[in-house]
Order: structure tokens, then C-alpha cells, then sequence
């Protein structure tokens, strides 16, 4: 079990984090983080659609289309009162989430790359004219990154070259406005965050390092981590784990609950045990 998990996550996961001094025992699951995320979820949408009152706030870091590849945002759907930001670097496809994602009041669709300053970021990507084409498989859309960890690199997640040249062959570099989160949030006014995804194809640990938890405390998170390097991997559960969060990892994302509610749904589940025993 052991050395298949090295082999799937790499093994500077484990010299960074199961030697923390944060760790007295094993906090993370590699079983079942996709299905607690969306037990979590369906537990934010009953809140939400029993009381009129409620409305959660997501905020999407690296949407897309805000359909493909995602098992999160479109709950927004599901959850008639959430609000939302949706942040998509990539032109064509800020107009795909603009469409799928039409109320403007409800959801603020931001043409931005979230980066370590406010500016603009060179950004690679398939093109579009490739994609639409079929020159290229449909996942090549979720590739776009500012770092060149993913397979935009000619590389797979084992460092073997070439996996899929026609990728490579259709890559474009573009310049794109760019924002810290911090001025994101600012910008919006965000008050409370209930859900944060952050998908940047190996720039995730430079997003969750900015966030600030001291001022918002998110029900759930989901980073994608499987382009990120070991050591950055470690530092993102470090810092989670850091602020009270349960973390679970499978091969490609991380799913942190706060630990509170997490207790809160254990404390639940074990009574609607007694109640069935009785």
C-alpha cells in the first residue's frame, strides 16, 4: 500500500509531511476525498435551499468552462441563493463560463490569472482553433498554466517526454491580466468564503499560501495537486493542516474540511446509529 501511494504522489510528500512536527498521526486519506467533498456539498445545499436566508459563496480559481472536469462548481446550479466568483484567465473560455454561468448577480466571472502581483503574467495554453478542431484531446482546455508542470510541457506527471505531442505542437503563449487574491477579494467585497477551488495546473500552492485564513475560514477547500513538486505538495497540507482542516488526498486533488464541521457530521452520524439501535 505504502509504495504505491510513493509511487502515484512522489516521495517528497511523505518526507515533508509525515515528518512534521504537526503530525502525531496519520491525518491524511487517500480513499474516499472526491465523495466527502460532495457529501459536504450536498450537506451546504440542504442548509442553503432550507433557509432562504442562506446563500454560500464560492470562489473558483482556474473555473474553465465552469462544466467539464469539475464536480464543484456546478453545484452553484443546485443552490439557487450561492454567489460566486469565477476566475478564467483564458478569453474564449471566460466567454464559455460566462455562458454556462449567465446571472450577473449572482456570479462574477473575472478574465484574470490570480499571481503573486497585480499586473499581467505570460500564461501558455492550447489554442482554441486546435481544441474545437479535435487536434487535440478535449482535457487539453483544462491545461493552461502559468508554470510548465503539466503535460503543456510535453511531459507527464512521471517526467516522460512527449506523451502527447500534438499537444505541444498547438501550445500558445499569452499575456494575461493578473491579480493577487488578495485584491480579488478586496475587489469584490467578500465578506465570508464557504467553498474555495483552486486548479492553476502547478500554481496552486502559490494561490493558497496567499489566502488569508484569519479572515475567512471555508467550509471546504479542493486544490489540484497533481502537478505540483513534492515540496510544495507538503507545504499546502502543512499549512491546512495548520489552520484546522482534516486533509484527504487522492492522485490528483486535495480535499481539506474544516475539522469542526467534520466533527459536527461525525457527532451525527453516530447518533443516527443509537437512534437506529434503539
Amino acid at each position: 500500500m505504502i509504495s504505491r501511494m510513493v509511487r502515484t504522489i512522489g516521495r517528497g510528500i511523505f518526507e515533508k509531511v509525515l515528518t512534521s512536527p504537526l503530525i502525531g498521526r496519520p491525518l491524511i486519506s487517500y480513499d474516499f476525498s472526491e465523495r466527502s467533498a460532495q457529501i459536504v456539498l450536498s450537506l451546504v445545499s440542504s442548509m442553503a435551499n432550507s433557509n432562504e436566508k442562506a446563500a454560500p459563496y464560492f470562489v473558483v480559481i482556474g473555473a474553465c468552462d465552469g462544466r467539464r472536469f469539475d464536480t464543484i462548481t456546478p453545484w452553484l446550479h443546485r443552490i439557487p441563493t450561492a454567489r460566486a466568483i469565477l476566475v478564467e484567465p483564458i478569453p474564449w473560455l471566460a466567454r464559455e463560463l460566462r455562458f454556462n454561468y449567465s446571472d450577473e448577480r449572482r456570479f462574477a466571472i473575472e478574465p484574470v490569472a490570480i499571481a503573486e502581483h497585480t499586473g499581467s503574467i505570460a500564461m501558455k495554453a492550447v489554442s482554441e482553433r486546435a481544441i474545437k478542431s479535435n487536434l487535440v484531446p478535449d482535457f487539453a482546455r483544462g491545461l493552461s498554466s502559468i508554470t510548465d508542470r503539466n503535460l503543456i510541457s510535453g511531459k507527464d506527471f512521471y517526467g516522460r517526454a512527449n506523451v502527447i505531442p500534438e499537444i505541444v505542437d498547438n501550445v500558445e503563449m499569452l499575456n494575461v491580466e493578473c491579480i493577487t487574491l488578495k485584491d480579488l477579494l478586496c475587489k469584490h467585497c467578500v465578506q465570508a468564503i464557504d467553498v474555495l477551488v483552486i486548479d492553476s495546473e502547478g500554481y496552486d500552492w502559490k494561490i493558497i499560501k496567499q489566502f488569508d485564513f484569519s479572515r475567512y475560514r471555508p467550509i471546504i477547500i479542493k486544490m489540484e495537486v497533481g502537478c505540483l513538486p513534492p515540496e510544495e505538495l507538503g507545504n499546502s497540507v502543512e499549512l491546512l493542516l495548520r489552520n484546522g482542516y482534516s486533509v484527504q488526498i487522492s492522485v490528483f486533488d486535495l480535499i481539506a474540511i474544516d475539522k469542526e464541521l467534520r466533527g459536527r457530521l461525525k457527532r451525527l452520524k453516530s447518533e443516527q446509529k443509537w437512534f437506529k439501535s434503539h
